[in-house]
């Protein structure tokens, strides 16, 4: 809009290959003038190839009356303002990249993907223009950003699970006769921030030396980008335990099959485990084990999306020992029904528990025990809504059985490091995909 108000006496632009319309504002005319600055550089290689520019679901020229954020849908830009020149034979085509959580009238259901597609699609359609979805997927993160309908959430799938929305999504695209989809991305992405966890993973500058499994802009890939593992340690009474990028790996010879960890990372404590007799009064996390499956319980005086958000947007404080969670939306209000919308958060699943040879075997994600930055040992310190950071040596390790005995008490230290190491993998979303690409071909 600024841009707009700026520039309105500019005069439209008129190029060789690319020229503004007479509707179009002064961002698009600006727009026509970059396209035929490109067009012009690809004449000179005797080119000529459909071009386009990235436009998002934000910006496009539909209205959208259930959008509770105005500033999501007051600025359009029209590629049918855009338009090439008859020297330009290879003329041009609308670009979107579309997700089906983002923004809210898509996440609370008030259009379709589906249908959102098909409206895009014969809008450009009726000026002569083809669209295609050059951005669209899900991430395969164990963490969430948003939900959305069908389950196509930003977050919280298995690798298996975000492959198959991903195929549905494509098929989709095709239904609405779009030109072509782009399946956002190749390859996992560690350095990538998402909104709910930024706040917390700091020095920004270290955000590419450790892989957070709770930021899930880190997990669009088809190819997953996993750290090197840690080298097994003992660290007594049988135990063992792994540093690596993503988490810390703890390996416990017992074959009861429940039993609780308790992590010490930060001054201060929860006041004693949950479910024991008063043992583990420094521990600020606690992991309930249960078969195959381990639950993450936060100590509330640290617990991060009460401390950072509960003030705010009026989400329940944090219990003595809270579920960890995360935000996924602050309160809105859709403007087409008036209905308020309080903000809401997701509990995080459980962590899986390996298990063989009377050993179990959990990968405690560093996030969910209070690390900022495990590369540099900083973990997050908040108060009244500001985060700091401090640093710690290592964290202590406390394991209990059946609620009334200290199987172990140990101090584990790694060296920081500023270099990671890493493997590539197809992910389960992989066969997924090359069936619904096979599909999607003319």
């Amino acid at each position: 809009m600024l841009t707009d108000a700026t520039n309105a006496d500019v005069p439209r632009f008129h190029g060789t290959y690319f020229t503004a319309t007479a509707d179009a504002t002064p961002l698009e005319s600006w727009i026509a003038a970059r396209l035929d600055l490109l067009a012009t550089e690809e004449a000179r290689r005797g080119w000529s190839r459909p071009l386009t520019f990235t436009n998002w679901v934000t910006t496009d020229p539909l209205g959208h009356p259930a959008e509770p954020l105005s500033t999501e849908d007051e600025v359009s830009v029209d590629a049918l303002h855009v338009r090439p020149t008859e020297s330009w034979p290879a003329g041009s085509f609308a670009s979107y990249h579309v997700y089906p959580y983002y923004p809210d009238f898509l996440s609370l259901g008030a259009e379709s993907h589906a249908g959102y597609l098909q409206r895009l699609h014969d809008y450009h359609a009726a000026g002569g223009q083809a669209t295609m979805i050059t951005e669209f997927g899900v991430p395969s993160s164990y963490g969430i950003e948003h939900t959305g309908p069908l389950g196509r959430d930003q977050g919280a799938l298995s690798e298996g699970q975000a492959g198959h929305i991903d195929a549905a999504m494509l098929s989709e695209m095709k239904g609405a006769g779009m030109a072509g989809g782009v399946l956002f991305e190749w390859a996992d992405e560690w350095f990538k921030r998402a909104w709910n966890t930024e706040p917390i993973e700091l020095p920004v500058d270290r955000r590419r030396l450790w892989r957070n499994p709770l930021t899930a802009e880190e997990y669009y890939g088809v190819i997953s980008t996993d750290p090197a593992p840690g080298r097994l340690k003992p660290i007594g009474h049988g135990i063992q335990a792994a540093v690596d990028p993503a988490a810390l790996t703890l390996e416990v010879p017992t074959a009861a099959r429940s039993f609780t960890i308790g992590v010490d990372a930060r001054p201060g404590g929860g006041g004693g485990l949950p479910g024991t007799r008063h043992l583990g009064r420094a521990d600020d996390v606690a992991v309930s084990v249960a078969g195959h499956q381990a639950r993450v319980l936060q100590a509330g005086f640290w617990e991060p999306t009460g401390a950072l958000w509960a003030a705010s947007d009026g989400i329940p404080p944090a219990l003595p020992w809270q579920p960890a969670r995360m935000l996924i939306s602050h309160p809105v209000r859709r403007p087409d029904s008036g209905q308020r919308i309080p903000a809401r958060t997701w509990t995080l699943g459980p962590l899986a528990v390996t298990r063989h040879a009377g050993v179990a075997i959990v990968r405690l994600p560093w996030m969910l025990l209070g690390f900022a930055d495990p590369s540099s040992h900083a973990i997050f310190e908040i108060r009244n809504g500001s985060v700091s950071l401090a640093h710690v040596s290592g964290v202590r390790i406390d394991v209990v059985l059946h609620g009334r005995r200290l199987l172990s008490t140990h101090t584990i230290r790694w060296p920081g490091w500023n270099s990671v190491r890493f493997t590539e993998r197809r992910k389960a979303s992989w066969p997924f995909l090359v069936r619904a690409f096979h599909r999607a071909s003319p």
